[in-house]
């Protein structure tokens, strides 16, 4: 029909402005596999909602859900196996890497928090995809203006008994993990109601000096707040705090959701089973009631 036809003529317009058929190389012997992989792609890309939600956050979507640009290929013992989170699932391999688990990456910085959440999911699937080695790395200097150098925040969820890395990174981990301890409690003023929209926020001096901390490490926290939307600066009047109704619910459920990661992720190194915990919080919240 006329919507069948209109996708093609816009298929065809978007492979010959950006040079595709050029850029998969013609003379290789993959270039009409290829090219039915990128034909899929834009033809995701034509059910979405690309004139409101934005060509970057629609590719994000894409590679989030893990949409299949390639059918399932015959076992191959000898070759590496390039492919996204998502796709891996259900598969095992006795060597993992996982790259870029920088933050505008790994998680991606676009995302809601509704959507970090399943990247975090994501990226514990990933993992668990090891059999016998796992290797987790991340730029330390990324092209990219959104991706943050040094360690993203999910790398912070592993035990650091169980991590094998150099003192750099344990230095790094420790910095970015005071300067989240900061910014979670920015979070929290903002949750409770103690700061508002519009609301000055403090220069850096005079965070550093009421926590007793290095300017840098409050520089960092401020600058992810900035990063996640909930502060902006104003060039010569400083930062203030930018949230509306929906931003505070989401930073509630998200404060609440680690809070009980964290909980969850302790007790259960003391040995107690999921039926043992449900049966304790009963308890103690019929003591409180």
């Amino acid at each position: 029909g006329t919507d069948a036809k209109k996708t093609e003529n816009w298929k065809e317009t978007l492979l010959t402005q950006l040079h595709l058929e050029e850029q998969i190389l013609p003379t290789s012997a993959s270039y009409q596999k290829d090219m039915n992989d990128v034909k899929q792609m834009l033809d995701s890309l034509g059910r979405m909602d690309i004139q409101n939600q934005g060509l970057g956050a629609c590719l994000n979507q894409l590679a989030l859900s893990g949409m299949q640009l390639y059918e399932q290929e015959a076992e191959q013992s000898d070759a590496v196996k390039l492919m996204t989170l998502h796709a891996s699932k259900g598969l095992e391999f006795d060597y993992v890497f996982l790259i870029g688990v920088n933050y505008g990456l790994i998680p991606l910085l676009s995302g809601g928090m509704e959507s970090e959440e399943e990247e975090r999911r994501l990226f514990f699937v990933g993992m668990t995809r090891a059999k016998e080695y796992l290797e987790l790395s991340y730029y330390t200097s990324p092209d990219g203006p959104r991706v943050m150098p040094g360690p993203g925040r999910f790398l912070r969820l592993l035990p650091e008994r169980l991590v094998e890395a150099p003192e750099d990174f344990r230095e790094q981990r420790r910095d970015r993990g005071s300067a989240q301890a900061h910014l979670q409690d920015i979070k929290k003023q903002i949750a409770a109601g103690k700061l508002h929209e519009k609301d000055k926020v403090s220069s850096v001096r005079e965070l550093a000096l009421y926590y007793g901390v290095n300017p840098n490490t409050i520089q960092k926290a401020l600058s992810e707040l900035e990063r996640e939307g909930l502060m902006k600066s104003e060039r010569t009047l400083g930062r203030f705090i930018s949230i509306d109704d929906e931003k505070i619910k989401d930073i509630k459920k998200h404060l609440a959701l680690e809070t009980t990661y964290e909980y969850l992720n302790n007790i259960k190194e003391i040995g107690y089973s999921k039926d043992e915990i449900l049966e304790l919080i009963k308890e103690v919240t019929k003591d409180e009631q």
